[in-house]
């Protein structure tokens, strides 16, 4: 509980840093995102029930499409040395992502059956970060939010997908943080998404508790960017 009220404190913090500095923005940027992700659930206990041992299984990659948009302070004139800006980075990206678990199962007879549950998801992930750049370095922290749009799993490769809807909390709250390089329009980087609250509630009627993470390599690409000068009306656009 104590780690979950820092982390909840880390993320007030870091919105409050961001709202201070995005009163002085005079520099406005658009941009596509793409992102591999490797998604994982997290049992925070493994014997849920006389019947079931829950452990967690192997990564499984993901694809996110979304748009990104940051403001900054505006450009300075090139000179050399260290450079040190401030950006508000904002992102909204719909993921389709897996995540396995795998279940012992246990029979009165003393017989054990072993399997991995395949998990899919639909989701909506939304990001606020704070970004230090560092020439062309970029440091990024802050809040995430995940919708989950649709929830699945199978039990073998054979069988079809069920709906396991009820089995993870639609809302969800955590934070990100990530590295990244700035080339040119494109940035590269790769960042760290933790859902602080509790993800998943059971599985089929058997109550647990599940974290999730996820991995995420990401790279976007500016297709537009707006700066304006001292006075309001000068706006530039490339």
């Amino acid at each position: 509980l104590k780690l979950k009220s820092l982390k909840l404190y880390f993320i007030l913090l870091t919105i409050s840093l961001m709202a201070s500095m995005s009163l002085s923005a005079q520099i406005y940027e658009w941009s596509f995102l793409v992102s591999y992700n490797s998604n994982e659930l997290i049992p925070i206990e493994n014997l849920v029930s006389e019947q079931y041992f829950i452990r967690q299984g192997k990564a499984s990659g993901g694809i996110s499409l979304g748009v990104s948009y940051m403001v900054g302070p505006p450009k300075e004139q090139t000179s050399r040395g260290l450079k040190l800006r401030s950006f508000f980075l904002f992102d909204a990206s719909l993921c389709r992502c897996g995540a396995n678990l795998s279940i012992t199962r246990s029979f009165p007879n003393g017989t054990r059956s072993f399997r991995n549950v395949e998990y899919l998801f639909y989701r909506a992930d939304y990001t606020a970060k704070y970004v230090l750049g560092i020439n062309r370095i970029r440091l990024m922290v802050g809040p995430a939010f995940s919708y989950i749009l649709y929830a699945g799993y199978r039990e073998d490769q054979f069988s079809g997908l069920k709906s396991a809807n009820g089995h993870f909390n639609e809302f969800n709250a955590g934070y990100e943080i990530g590295f990244g390089y700035q080339v040119g329009p494109f940035m590269i980087s790769m960042n760290f998404f933790d859902i602080v609250n509790e993800f998943g509630n059971q599985y089929k009627s058997t109550p647990i508790e599940l974290d999730n993470q996820q991995y995420r390599f990401m790279i976007n690409y500016r297709f537009k960017k707006k700066e304006k000068g001292k006075n309001w009306e000068s706006i530039h656009w490339d």
